[in-house]
């Protein structure tokens, strides 16, 4: 009896090898072979196309769906933030040693996303209506606690007074409701085409105030706390 479930064992054992044997098709062409094709084809380039030409044109079409992070409103505010996180003031309010040290506290400049008006007033404390008229925003906040220092360039629509712009902002962000501590100043600047506003603590504010006063010209400079 042993014999027979023995015997039964290694044929069925023989099949299952059998089987998976013939589960490769030999008619399939190679994985290079797969590749020349897709190179050559009409419907990728014009027949004379390399492998080189092809990664070239994904590359291409990747690249065109990332937004640049080279706006006006970039480069007005990393202007003015290189000179802030090097004021000893700010160094001091900080309680740090070094900018290094500093710029470690914040993310760099970045540009924000405009498709979403509401994440934008509720990053930046802004209105709706206010935010309708702003084309562009880069910004840099601390990555602990806003309320510490957030810091906005908007470059504005055309036709949109700086001024009341800058009214307006101040009057949003004195009017927010906060959870973790209040900011108690806001400073905002017209430097190089941009409208530059900056909220946190008094100590912080005075430094990039010193900074957006020698770069531009100040709009606003308000205790809000």
């Amino acid at each position: 009896m042993k014999k027979l479930i023995a015997i039964l064992l290694a044929a069925l054992m023989v099949a299952c090898f059998a089987a998976c044997g013939a589960t490769e098709d030999p008619t399939e062409p190679a994985s290079d072979e797969i590749v020349t094709d897709l190179v050559t084809d009409s419907n990728v380039t014009d027949g004379n196309a390399t492998t080189d030409d092809v990664t070239e044109e994904i590359t291409e079409e990747a690249t065109e769906e990332i937004p640049a992070d080279d706006s006006a409103a970039v480069a007005a505010l990393s202007a003015v933030w290189n000179e802030v996180v090097a004021d000893e003031a700010l160094i001091a309010a900080f309680g740090a040693t070094s900018s290094e040290e500093i710029a470690g506290y914040f993310m760099a400049p970045a540009a924000f996303d405009m498709s979403d008006l509401e994440s934008v007033s509720a990053t930046f404390q802004i209105s709706a209506d206010n935010a309708a008229n702003v084309e562009e925003i880069a910004y840099v906040m601390h990555m602990m606690n806003a309320n510490n220092l957030t810091a906005a360039a908007y470059v504005l629509a055309e036709g949109t007074d700086s001024v009341d712009f800058a009214n307006s902002l101040k009057d949003d962000i004195a009017a927010a409701q906060w959870i973790c501590g209040a900011p108690e100043q806001v400073v905002i600047a017209e430097v190089e085409g941009a409208v530059i506003a900056a909220f946190g603590g008094a100590d912080v504010i005075t430094a990039f105030n010193t900074v957006l006063a020698a770069n531009g010209t100040v709009l606003v400079n308000d205790m809000i706390g």
